[in-house]
């Protein structure tokens, strides 16, 4: 497993298959962030 850092979001991704898992209400603060990128 690999973690990589998106502001307060830590990703945790399968080097070997690439999959990818969230902990809980993650998805909703890069959604978020995501939001706040496109209004700039």
């Amino acid at each position: 497993m690999k973690k990589i850092k998106k502001g307060a979001v830590v990703i945790d991704v399968c080097t070997a298959c690439r999959g990818m898992w969230l902990d809980d209400n993650e998805i909703e603060k890069l959604v978020h962030m995501g939001e706040k990128n496109e209004k700039k």
